[in-house]
């Protein structure tokens, strides 16, 4: 009986405080096309499937961004094929498969429609299952969407100046680093990993809590991916017919959507698409406004259950 308490105490130990808040949790492998998919289910209520970013990334940074609602929805996350937990030749990694591997994921969970929240370029695999399977989506809630109407990726000039603002070198020297003197691996690290939020938050100084990058990231799976995506793409049309509401969450300093210029124009014409800016926030706006996310996040899950015309 000892021997087991101290093993169930440990357990409790490990789990990360996301998970022992939702007070349920649970993981397994979705078996899609010769690849074996890593899930996490966590909380309790309906079913949210969460969508990571970056071909080749994988879910875990996104705990963080759900944190404190799993009393009140079902998270399913999942490491992408080809991510970290989520192993896969190149040869069956490709847009397709990613949208195949969605759809095994929605039948596996018994869902006629499922919720989606995605971030990054989890909102194109987003827009591309709705493009595909439009009667197995309800809401829709996409964070650092990319744009839904363009011809091929660009980062505005602004967003690739704005990783070099002075307060990024500022927050290495106080730190103690000198990028001309990089004592032990521990600093180069730290180096990186301000430099890496200086594309991803606004609040470069709150670097320690953006989390993923380096091993987090499979760079062939990316590889594989892009080289099966179109040169351009349009999903207006869809999004306009979906009965659904569709919630966009932009932090105004974020790469994918400089300013929400791209967004702000294709939510004008959609009444079912919702723009939510937030300011003095960038890619992983979490970090930079969590109570607002945190908000507008619950907000959309809610709104997202029910078609508009039964709640309008």
């Amino acid at each position: 009986m000892i021997r087991l308490r101290f093993g169930l105490l440990l357990l409790v130990v490990l789990l990360p405080p996301q998970l022992l808040r939702a007070q349920s949790w649970e993981d397994w492998y979705l078996h899609s096309n010769g690849s074996h998919l890593y899930v996490t289910e966590i909380g309790r209520g309906d079913t949210v499937v969460v969508l990571h970013g970056g071909w080749g990334g994988e879910h875990s940074y996104l705990l963080d961004a759900i944190a404190g609602l799993e009393s009140d929805f079902h998270f399913v996350l999942y490491d992408q094929r080809g991510s970290l937990r989520s192993p896969s030749t190149d040869s069956l990694i490709s847009l397709d498969q990613h949208v195949a591997d969605l759809e095994a994921l929605r039948e596996t969970l018994g869902l006629d429609r499922m919720m989606i929240m995605a971030h990054s370029m989890g909102t194109f695999l987003a827009m591309s299952y709705l493009d595909r399977y439009p009667d197995r989506v309800a809401g829709l809630t996409l964070a650092a969407a990319i744009p839904a109407h363009m011809d091929g990726l660009a980062i505005h000039p602004e967003a690739i100046a704005f990783t070099e603002r002075p307060a990024v070198n500022e927050q290495i020297s106080n730190e103690g680093l000198d990028v001309d003197r990089i004592a032990n691996s521990k600093e180069d690290s730290k180096i990186w990993k301000i430099r890496f939020a200086a594309a991803n938050i606004y609040r470069v100084e709150r670097w320690p809590q953006l989390k993923g990058g380096r091993i987090f990231y499979s760079e062939p799976a990316n590889e594989a991916t892009t080289r099966s995506m179109p040169d351009s793409w349009n999903f207006t049309s869809r999004l306009r017919e979906h009965p659904y509401q569709i919630t966009v969450v932009l932090g105004d300093h974020d790469f994918a959507d400089w300013k929400g210029t791209q967004w702000t124009a294709t939510a004008g014409d959609l009444r079912n698409v919702k723009l939510v800016m937030l300011e003095e926030a960038g890619h992983n706006a979490w970090i930079d406004r969590p109570t607002r996310f945190a908000e507008v996040l619950r907000n959309a899950l809610s709104d997202g259950r029910h078609p508009m015309d039964a709640t309008e």
